[in-house]
Parts: C-alpha cells; sequence; structure tokens
C-alpha cells in the first residue's frame, strides 16, 4: 500500500462491522497488531480505530480487512503528525467522553479519555465498557468514562508532584456526568450504579479534581469513543496538538 489513496479519517463514519464466523486471516491480525504500536505510542487519533477492529481479530472478514486498510490510507495521508507540546506551565486537564449503546453486537458502550499536559497529549484510552457493567443510560456511560479517566488522572497527579511540579485541581471535562459526580443522594436511576464508579465523587468532594461540562461540539475525547466526519475528526486531531 505504499502508493495507496489517503482517507481523510480512520474510519468512514457510522460503520457497523459484525463478526465473521469460522473465519480468520493472520495479516489482518498482524496488520492490527502493528497499527496498535502506533495508536499507543503516538497516534491517539487511531486508538478508537484499532480499538473497535481488534474485536474482529479471530472472525474477520474482507470487509474488516478493508477497513484495517483504511487506516493505512489514513496515515499515509498524515505521516507528518506527531505529538507537540509547548514547553509551557500548565496544568493536567483531561476530556472524558462515551458512545453509549454503540456496540451492535452486545450494547455495550465506549469510553474514551484524553490528558493534556504542556500542551500536548500525554496519555490517552480508547476501550469497550465492560459488559458485567453494562450501562443502561447515556449518563451511566458518561459516568464510567469520567471514573476510569479519575483513577488515570490520580496516577499522574502522583508521578508529577513526585517530578516537583506543583499542581492545581484536575480539571476533567464531561459532556454527561457533571451533576452526578457532585451528588452523593442516591436516586432510583443512579441506585443501581456499582460502587466502584463512585470513586470519583470523593475525589471532586476533596477538591482533587474537578468535573466542568463540555459541550459535545468542543469535546476533543469524541475521536476515542467513535468514527467521526472530516471536519469533526480534524478539530480532535487538533485538540491533541498533534502537528
Amino acid at each position: 500500500m505504499t502508493n495507496c489513496n489517503p482517507a481523510p479519517t480512520p474510519l468512514a463514519q457510522g460503520l457497523k462491522l459484525k463478526p465473521v464466523k469460522n473465519s480468520e486471516n493472520p495479516f489482518y491480525r498482524k496488520l492490527i497488531a502493528s497499527l496498535m504500536y502506533l495508536a499507543v505510542g503516538t497516534r491517539p487519533d487511531i486508538s478508537f480505530a484499532v480499538g473497535y477492529l481488534s474485536q474482529f481479530n479471530s472472525c474477520n472478514g474482507p470487509e474488516h480487512l478493508a477497513a484495517a486498510k483504511r487506516i493505512v490510507r489514513y496515515l499515509k495521508g498524515t505521516a507528518n503528525l506527531g505529538l507537540c507540546f509547548s514547553g509551557e506551565d500548565g496544568d493536567l486537564i483531561a476530556y472524558a467522553d462515551a458512545d453509549y449503546g454503540s456496540n451492535s453486537e452486545d450494547r455495550s458502550s465506549f469510553s474514551g479519555y484524553m490528558f493534556k499536559f504542556g500542551g500536548g497529549a500525554v496519555s490517552w484510552r480508547s476501550r469497550k465498557q465492560n459488559t458485567l457493567t453494562l450501562a443502561d443510560s447515556t449518563t451511566f456511560a458518561e459516568y464510567v468514562s469520567v471514573s476510569q479517566c479519575g483513577k488515570e488522572c490520580m496516577y499522574l497527579r502522583s508521578l508529577l508532584s513526585e517530578l516537583g511540579f506543583k499542581l492545581n485541581p484536575t480539571v476533567i471535562f464531561n459532556e454527561g456526568a457533571v451533576k452526578l459526580t457532585q451528588s452523593e443522594i442516591c436516586q432510583d436511576r443512579s441506585k443501581h450504579i456499582d460502587i466502584k464508579f463512585h470513586q470519583i465523587r470523593r475525589w471532586v468532594k476533596r477538591g482533587v479534581l474537578k468535573v466542568i461540562f463540555k459541550p459535545d461540539n468542543e469535546m476533543y475525547a469524541d475521536v476515542l469513543t467513535k468514527p467521526l466526519f472530516g471536519p469533526k475528526h480534524e478539530f480532535c486531531v487538533q485538540g491533541m496538538n498533534l502537528c
């Protein structure tokens, strides 16, 4: 694919793939493994696409391989992109998002978060939420995402403190779970939520974290939870300071 035509995004918007029984292409697994190396190391913009396609490592068909090759085509057109940092002092900030019930097979949700420090992305994650804690609402899915983000945040704050940085409360930008992180009242809509996700409330109460509303059209973590159309994808890439 050295001379392939570039693609504007890693995945086509609205792409829905299904597993193909009794079908497996060893080359597909090798390609996904190579792409995952990039997604983990320097290219958060392909994290969701690679994670989504990795579900089909042992049950893939021609349409799955075509989707994986599209990621390669996207990388062909964006080979110059990499993590960039301004070097300026700044606070650790995070963006957490979720796409509720987007998996067509088991109706699970996808979570994604991204941390910025020094002007660039320093930590990110895109993954399907555990089916044992299957979210039954958009708010629950967002709450799980914020909770996962909070755990990574506490680790990063500890690391930066050991390196001598003086940290202000870390702001986590989120769209749908702000009130749930601030209220300890058990309501009918939230009483079924596993107690392990409520750790985020204690961190907020202690003043270590702040969860602030950020509308969807300004959410950089969108690229970690779903396929996006061209302009929105480019907006998220710029927000991660990939240049």
